[in-house]
């Protein structure tokens, strides 16, 4: 399936190791990208100051300036709307991977690829582009303050707030995710535990929803996950399971200090669960428009 866009998406591969680079290259190239390929962090630099990318594939581990360098050297003059960039690493600790979306980075994918997580992280980064989403404003009045370089403008670089739905049944994944869109949420839908680590490993998620048992797997696993990577997220468990088992999870939740809601038994009460997502939604617009304006500039390294 090609790229649907109204223009040919300009894409930048950063990787020291030909092979790898080749290897993204022609992945993103079946797919209708136009690719560029950069063997180092100087080099990925130079070409974005002097071409225009839609997106960045950018390694981490490379000789010399390394891809989280390039990172701060990126956001220090293009906000993440206004270029998406998305960490591609062997590294699979959820500290390197909370580092990376920290200091700006868009999406983080693991070695070995695992290319349909890679398209639709990279598609779900381009569609705020497609939608008419205004780019950073460079005008003088932004530079003010800011040791010469352009101060983000938070309001036209927010991307929309994403909602994780990880449950076995297809049906009630669609569900939950028509729930969350009509609360305001991108919803992405996980059917099974491998996928729903991946999706978490690969971007950060402003809600998740979780069925604690998926398939032959525990939801309990996908709690460490996110504990591993210190997430804050608001969690809610829905379950079918023993009301036992759900505050067992509860208990494992607040031992790792994570962010459990109330929890929901299924059969689900669908009005009362679009209420918790709204209230969700609701916090995370309200913190958007308490942070103060200091932290929209960011800081040269």
């Amino acid at each position: 399936m090609s790229v649907v866009s109204s223009h040919q998406v300009r894409l930048l591969v950063v990787d020291d190791i030909e092979d790898n680079r080749n290897l993204l290259s022609r992945a993103f190239g079946n797919r209708g990208f136009q690719t560029a390929q950069a063997d180092s962090g100087k080099a990925a630099l130079t070409l974005i100051e002097q071409q225009s990318f839609d997106v960045v594939l950018l390694d981490i581990m490379m000789p010399g300036m390394d891809g989280i360098e390039v990172l701060k050297r990126i956001r220090a003059t293009h906000s993440s709307i206004r270029l998406p960039v998305i960490m591609v690493s062997g590294r699979i600790s959820g500290m390197d991977i909370k580092l990376a979306l920290d200091l700006g980075a868009n999406g983080y994918i693991t070695k070995p690829i695992d290319f349909s997580v890679a398209f639709a992280l990279v598609q779900s980064h381009l569609a705020p582009k497609r939608d008419g989403v205004t780019p950073v404003a460079q005008n003088q009045s932004s530079r003010d303050g800011n040791g010469g370089l352009p101060r983000l403008d938070t309001a036209a670089a927010q991307r929309p707030d994403r909602l994780l739905v990880i449950d076995d049944d297809a049906s009630i994944c669609t569900l939950i995710g028509k729930l969350g869109e009509k609360a305001g949420f991108a919803a992405t839908r996980a059917v099974s535990l491998e996928e729903a680590t991946r999706l978490l490993r690969a971007q950060r998620y402003d809600c998740v929803t979780l069925d604690l048992f998926i398939g032959k797997n525990s939801g309990i696993q996908v709690l460490k996950v996110l504990a591993e990577m210190a997430c804050t997220t608001p969690i809610i468990v829905i379950s079918g399971s023993m009301s036992s088992m759900r505050d067992l999870a509860a208990a494992i939740g607040n031992m790792l200090q994570l962010n459990l809601l109330q929890p929901f038994p299924k059969p689900i009460d669908f009005a009362k669960l679009r209420t918790t997502l709204a209230g969700v939604k609701e916090k995370l617009e309200l913190q958007r428009h308490t942070e103060p304006a200091a932290g929209d500039a960011v800081s040269p390294r």
